[in-house]
């Protein structure tokens, strides 16, 4: 997916709007109400990915696509584990948990992907 789609549409999702729903170059900060002339560089900069995870845990994502998420986080990460300790078996014994060390060593484009993935908005580039 090319990364100015992803960026435009990781700001949709993210809240941020066109003043009075032009086709401006000009953004609304969902947090501020100011005017940006850019969207953050959610793929570059993990304080603008952080932000918008919080505001897809508040506003967007139920708690099936937040844990869709996780999955998708560890997908992402080179090393994440292919499979976690579960007894599939044992309803009380059933574990799922993430890899610690995916979630804090994965960068903020993986990041993205993860997002875009879980929420379908995804597209493959050609």
């Amino acid at each position: 997916m090319n990364p100015k789609i992803q960026i435009i549409t990781l700001g949709f999702i993210g809240g941020w709007t066109h003043p009075n729903g032009s086709k401006s170059e000009q953004w609304l900060d969902p947090a501020t109400g100011f005017r940006h002339m850019h969207l953050p560089d959610y793929l570059n900069d993990l304080n603008a990915t952080r932000a918008l995870l919080i505001y897809c845990g508040e506003n967007v994502m139920d708690s099936d696509q937040w844990e869709e998420l996780g999955r998708q986080l560890e997908l992402a990460h080179p090393h994440a584990l292919p499979a976690h300790p579960k007894n599939l078996e044992d309803p009380i014994d059933r574990k799922d948990y993430y890899d610690l060390a995916t979630i804090f060593t994965i960068s903020a484009e993986q990041i993205c992907g993860a997002i875009l993935k879980t929420l379908n908005k995804w597209e493959e580039s050609e």
